[in-house]
């Protein structure tokens, strides 16, 4: 065999392999413990978007956005941080916390969320969050969606969104 076709196909192999290594499985249901492909000690669990409250056949105004809520577990011995999110769903998504300062509640945006070693982090009502901003379609009750979390050591984590009403 020539040594350009030898090449060639030696190239072809190692690039198999690892498109074969990059496709994991589906994420599990929402609400159950979602993981990355390998060791990485990151659970995400119980991920779920708030609807955009919209009657029947109304239209998506631009500048509607949403919210989503899910837990994240560091089972690892090193600390992580939660970096970026993205998703088709919206324009922009960005890491945000509500800071209540007298009787005012604001949402800050803020660069990453820690995740201590050994420990959990929610991401709840009230709290650290993650807002869809500029929406691209509508979030009912029932749907789901898929989004990629990005953690600045772990990487990207693939998970599924579930949309509900409350």
């Amino acid at each position: 065999m020539p040594r350009r076709t030898l090449a060639l196909a030696v190239i072809g192999a190692l690039l198999c392999s690892l498109l074969a290594a990059g496709c994991g499985s589906a994420p599990e249901e929402p609400g159950t413990a979602q993981e990355p492909a390998g060791n990485l000690p990151i659970r995400v669990e119980g991920a779920w978007a708030q609807h955009t409250a919209l009657r029947e056949g109304q239209r998506l105004a631009s500048g509607t956005n949403s919210v989503i809520y899910f837990r994240l577990e560091n089972t690892g011995a090193e600390p992580d941080a939660l970096v970026g999110v993205q998703t088709d769903v919206a324009m922009s998504c960005k890491l945000h916390e509500t800071v209540v300062e007298g009787e005012v509640a604001r949402m800050l945006p803020i660069d990453r969320i820690d995740l201590p070693a050994g420990e959990t982090v929610e991401l709840k009502r009230g709290g650290l969050h993650v807002m869809l901003l500029g929406v691209t379609r509508h979030l009912v009750p029932g749907d789901r969606f898929q989004a990629v979390l990005i953690l600045e050591k772990a990487g990207e984590i693939p998970i599924e969104v579930e949309v509900r009403a409350g």
